[in-house]
């Protein structure tokens, strides 16, 4: 009589399952770009080495009338936001920024664009700013990093989240 060795399932159960190869990668600083449409000089381009998304407020209003209410939003309020972007050489943009905020023409807004890029540079996610003018603006120069950032406050009109 032949003997037959049985061996024990040492499958696990998502060995089975094959499910596709799945990576993640953490968002990362050096993959945003912020893009000002300038009508003097043309697009700018800087890298974002941080930055608070846009975010908006309204303040909704009760209406009462006799046994009823209605509510009625009031117009929406979009915050500042703060972007620090990295100062790079040989040309500083510190200049740049400071004409943008003290020059002396009455309606010297810009719009921007914010952009998120996967590691391929195909961009992921893209924020359009309209009617965007500096509210502050200050250069840090850190001698004990290797690096120098242009902080900045930025008020804009209308924002939106194009994909």
């Amino acid at each position: 009589m032949i003997k037959k060795s049985i061996r024990k399932h040492t499958m696990n159960v998502l060995d089975k399952v094959r499910l596709p190869f799945i990576t993640y990668e953490p968002i990362l600083r050096h993959r945003y770009l912020m893009r000002i449409h300038d009508t003097n000089v043309g697009d700018q381009h800087f890298i974002i080495s941080s930055y608070t998304r846009p975010t908006m407020n309204t303040n909704i209003v009760e209406i009462p009338y006799i046994m009823t209410s209605t509510w009625v939003a009031q117009p929406i309020i979009w915050e500042p936001i703060e972007i620090k972007i990295l100062d790079v050489l040989p040309n500083s943009y510190e200049n740049y920024f400071f004409e943008w905020m003290s020059s002396e023409v009455v309606n010297n807004k810009k719009n921007i664009t914010i952009e998120k890029l996967d590691p391929t540079g195909v961009v992921v996610e893209k924020w359009e700013l309209w009617g965007c003018f500096l509210q502050e603006l200050n250069h840090e120069v850190v001698f004990d990093r290797t690096r120098g950032d242009i902080k900045m406050t930025i008020v804009y009109n209308r924002a939106q989240l194009i994909f």
